[in-house]
């Protein structure tokens, strides 16, 4: 068995902590709204591969580290598919109920809102740039 690095157990670590919160919200809410599938895939994809190098090139014990880290996504990703299509119909009956005149103006309205609060960002913040480009 190699030495392993610090770095990379304190790496994975934070993420055997984040993993369990997205969980946990999921199975509170039950709403997977915004959650990437995708995401998700490329993510335990991730850990597989960090899997085979080190079986094939660096056994150590962190191994069990990207194991556990799979297994959490794994059941994340496993969580989005159950409650995505509850999710998608509640998601209808919301639009129904408002009407979709309504939800048009509001999405226009807070487009608005968020564009305008860009503009006064991009406003403020390029005198700084031009400052510092010179």
């Amino acid at each position: 068995m190699a030495d392993f690095s610090i770095w990379e157990v304190l790496f994975l670590c934070c993420f055997a902590v984040s993993w369990p919160v997205s969980i946990a919200k999921s199975l509170r809410t039950k709403v997977v709204i915004g959650k990437s599938p995708l995401f998700m895939s490329l993510i335990i994809l991730g850990y597989i591969f960090g899997i085979i190098h080190k079986l094939f090139y660096s056994k150590d014990i962190v191994i069990w580290l990207y194991v556990f880290n799979a297994l959490l996504v794994s059941f994340d990703l496993f969580l989005y598919f159950l409650y995505i299509g509850r999710n998608r119909e509640q998601l209808k009956q919301n639009q129904n109920l408002l009407g979709p005149t309504l939800i048009f103006i509001l999405r226009k309205f807070f487009g608005v809102i968020l564009l305008a609060i860009a503009v006064n960002m991009f406003v403020n913040n390029i005198s700084v740039i031009i400052a510092q480009v010179k």
